[in-house]
């Protein structure tokens, strides 16, 4: 979207505060940036999916299990560096699913990029999805503060009958307290390979002086824009996700945001734009209550942190 172009695992620690200019921002004092890493695997056993191989270092972890639906389904709380992510940190995460492993994944808030001392800061997701397993991948959003150099990429892989809806939503600086994104660089990609075939790819390049982050054929002043993907989904769905596009999203949401919908092959593609994030979240929570009870053959159940 802007200047579109249609991570390893880290900590704060040492930050100094500059204050020549608009720096409420933190920079890290020139050292290496800090590591973190979290790997785990998801197995089913008999009735239940359980956490398995978990092994982490550094301020990237999971809280425990919990089972609001029953035993099939794991619910897991995924927690990023309280403090936010500055230049020099690196980030990864992987996820490996077993075979009939059912999981809901989220945050309990959103994570912080900060501006950057002229290091890049990276976040890698890797996930893996066997043969007849589902994941409900549903971060909260991502705030890049103006002058981050960022770089996002989560790559999901899938094998047989798995079954996927997720999303990734992008704040451009905070629109509530009037910081814009006016310097620095964010790098995304998003991409879902299918029995080792790619079948879905997104990358973004957004610059802070990039004129597509104003104008209307890009992200036209939203300051935050969200793509929420889903597969496989068949025409049943896509129609009734087609009436929510007609609105432009949801009733009571406000006329600036803008919702698109698309099918690749049977994989689903809502890219969303809006001038906060908690519009957007709102839209994609409502068509993930519409796909889930098709998709996963389960009722809705919002996860509690939510509502905390």
């Amino acid at each position: 979207m802007a200047r579109l172009t249609s991570t390893n695992y880290p900590h704060l620690s040492g930050l100094s505060l500059n204050f020549e200019g608009q720096t409420d921002m933190p920079v890290r004092a020139e050292q290496d940036g800090w590591k973190a890493r979290l790997t785990f695997g998801l197995n089913r056993r008999g009735q239940r999916t359980i956490l398995s191989r978990r092994l982490h270092y550094g301020p990237l972890v999971i809280q425990r299990p919990f089972y609001p639906e029953g035993a099939e389904i794991c619910h897991l709380y995924l927690i990023h560096p309280p403090g936010g992510v500055v230049g020099g940190d690196e980030l990864r995460l992987d996820v490996d699913m077993s075979p009939d492993a059912q999981a809901l994944i989220t945050t309990p808030a959103s994570g912080k990029f900060y501006r950057s001392n002229g290091q890049e800061a990276g976040l890698r997701q890797n996930i893996h999805l066997s043969d007849n397993t589902s994941l409900e991948w549903m971060p909260q959003y991502n705030i890049f503060f103006s002058g981050c150099k960022a770089r996002l990429e989560t790559n999901i892989s899938m094998v047989g009958s798995a079954c996927f809806i997720g999303w990734e939503i992008t704040a451009l600086g905070r629109s509530a307290s009037r910081k814009t994104f006016t310097r620095g660089i964010v790098h995304q990609r998003f991409q879902i390979t299918r029995d080792g075939r790619l079948a879905f790819i997104e990358n973004n390049r957004i610059t802070g002086d990039s004129p597509a982050l104003n104008e209307y054929w890009g992200m036209a002043s939203s300051q935050v824009m969200g793509t929420l993907l889903a597969v496989p989904v068949h025409d049943e769905q896509l129609r009734a996700i087609r009436e929510i596009e007609k609105t432009h999203g949801l009733e009571g949401e406000p006329a600036s945001a803008r919702l698109g919908v698309s099918l690749i092959e049977d994989i689903m593609v809502c890219r969303c734009l809006a001038r906060q994030a908690e519009y957007i979240q709102r839209i994609f929570t409502g068509i993930w209550r519409v796909l889930r009870p098709g998709m996963m053959d389960r009722a809705v159940h919002e996860p509690r942190i939510w509502n905390t």
